[in-house]
């Protein structure tokens, strides 16, 4: 596995996002990750939590992400979203 920070993964037509920790399979590769390549997605989230939880998440099911982490700092709470569907978790 891999740890990438702040770094770009292409998703289908939907661009570049840039979650703030991306875990991904091993690559042979060092060109931009895809969403096969990423096994899961964390974003750290205190006064973009709303966009986060609207924008970015659905972004990651619709791509197939098979897991995403939404870190809400104010509360103090990790969220997990797993079995994504239909572009939602």
């Amino acid at each position: 596995m891999l740890i990438d920070v702040q770094n770009p993964i292409k998703v289908r037509n939907d661009g570049e996002p840039q979650p703030d920790v991306a875990v991904l399979y091993d690559r042979a590769h060092d060109s931009t990750p895809t969403e096969a390549d990423t096994l899961f997605v964390v974003e750290v989230s205190d006064s973009l939590l709303a966009y986060d939880r609207s924008t970015e998440l659905p972004l990651y099911a619709t791509a197939g992400i098979a897991e995403a982490w939404l870190v809400d700092l104010n509360a103090g709470i990790v969220e997990r979203h797993t079995e994504p569907y239909e572009g939602a978790y």
